[in-house]
């Protein structure tokens, strides 16, 4: 549902700024700006070749697509940590409707991406387990990948 709210809010054609950048780069599979932002380029460009609507649109439904994965992931990460449900739920669910989170998922930029990849890092740092152990060489090195 909250996808669904998402993309019937997205830009429809290119967005000003960066995201003009971010459509090209996607559809080209060409570099933005110097820091070039490669992940989000190569995790937009499957939706950019559905033959739906325009690249401008594309490029915002993999917003879209990477804030619905965050929000999950923090959904995840909550209770794993022992939040109850329902309180993962409404936190999760306050991040997704407040004004920053909300003008990232719909516009094609780089942060709701970078938001997965930092709560995707926590998951990793989390202990698993009933005994806290310090953290192994192989969860540090797959944070470091991350």
């Amino acid at each position: 549902m909250l996808f669904r709210s998402y993309l019937h809010t997205s830009a429809a054609t290119l967005v000003l700024m960066d995201g003009v950048e971010f459509t090209l780069a996607t559809h080209y599979l060409g570099l933005p700006h110097p820091s070039c932002y490669p992940l989000y380029v190569l995790w937009a460009k499957p939706l950019d070749l559905l033959p739906l609507a325009n690249p401008g649109a594309r490029a915002s439904w993999a917003s879209a697509a990477a804030s619905v994965a965050a929000l999950v992931t923090l959904f995840l990460l909550l209770t794993h940590l022992g939040i109850g449900c329902i309180a993962a739920f409404f936190t999760s669910l306050g991040l997704a409707v407040s004004q920053l989170f909300w003008t990232q998922a719909v516009d094609a930029e780089v942060y709701s991406l970078h938001y997965w990849l930092l709560l995707l890092i926590f998951v990793v740092l989390v202990p698993h387990g009933p005994e806290n152990r310090p953290l192994s060489q192989r969860k540090i090195l797959a944070a470091a990948f991350l």
